[in-house]
Parts: C-alpha cells; sequence; structure tokens
C-alpha cells in the first residue's frame, strides 16, 4: 500500500512539473514575440493597397474536368479493328415468353437436382456393394480354377 501512495505522489508530481513547465513556456513566449503573425490571404481579394502585397499567389490546381475530357477523348476515340456498325443482337432480342416461369422454378429444380445427384451416388455404391459381394464369391469359389496369363 505505502509503495502505491509512493508511485501517485510522484505521478502527480511530474504532472506538476509539467505544468509550470508548459506555463512557463506560454508565458516566455508571449512576452518574446511582440510582432503580429503574417496575414495569408487564400481565400479572398484584398481591397486595401497595403494588404494586397501580402497576398499568396494562387496555388497550382488540377482541374478535374480537364482530366475528364481527355479521358472521355479517349474513350470516344474509335479503336482499330472494331465495327462500330454491328450491332449487338442479343441486347435487341426479346426476352422467351417464359424466362419469369423459369426464374420461379429455379430453386425446386436445384433441389430436384440434388436429390437427383444423391440418388445416383447410391446406386452406384449399391452396384459397387454388389460387385465387391461377387469379387468375394469368385474368390471363395475361385482356389479350384487356374487362371492362365497371356
Amino acid at each position: 500500500m505505502p509503495a502505491d501512495i509512493g508511485e501517485l505522489q510522484d505521478a502527480a508530481k511530474s504532472r506538476r512539473e509539467k505544468l509550470m513547465a508548459m506555463r512557463a513556456k506560454r508565458k516566455g513566449g508571449a512576452e518574446d514575440s511582440t510582432e503580429e503573425p503574417a496575414l495569408k490571404l487564400r481565400n479572398y481579394k484584398p481591397l486595401d493597397e497595403n494588404i494586397v502585397r501580402d497576398e499568396i499567389e494562387p496555388a497550382d490546381v488540377a482541374y478535374v474536368d480537364e482530366h475528364v475530357e481527355e479521358l472521355e477523348m479517349e474513350a470516344s476515340a474509335p479503336v482499330p479493328g472494331e465495327d462500330t456498325n454491328e450491332l449487338d443482337l442479343i441486347q435487341l432480342a426479346p426476352k422467351k415468353p417464359d424466362w419469369d416461369l423459369k426464374r420461379a422454378i429455379q430453386p425446386r429444380l436445384d433441389r430436384l437436382n440434388k436429390k437427383t445427384e444423391r440418388a445416383i451416388a447410391e446406386l452406384i455404391r449399391e452396384r459397387l456393394k454388389g460387385s465387391a459381394d461377387l469379387a468375394a464369391q469368385v474368390a471363395v469359389a475361385g482356389p479350384d480354377v487356374d487362371f492362365v496369363d497371356e
């Protein structure tokens, strides 16, 4: 417990020292600088001639409009080898009359496809199981039969 109190007192003492240093710096800085800061006129044009001399030159700003115009010119330029007169017939063709029906039954078809795949897998498993049983029967009856290698 006494160690905690000592740490708290040390922390309070260091805070007081920092505050005193900041106050001294603020008071010392205010007495040393008696001249006013220079004006930076960026957002408006001064009417007074005395202030005009302090005006800052406007910054060179890259305008987006110019860049956009350049990009539009590049995009609108014809690409060599591309026929612009050819129409895309897929976009012009009307939709089939049953497109909304296909969209409506698609979830049902997906479920049905999953069930179909499961059934096919089950049939394959049964066939493999049957062939394994057949192989076991052949192995039981087979020691008497000689096989000829070709």
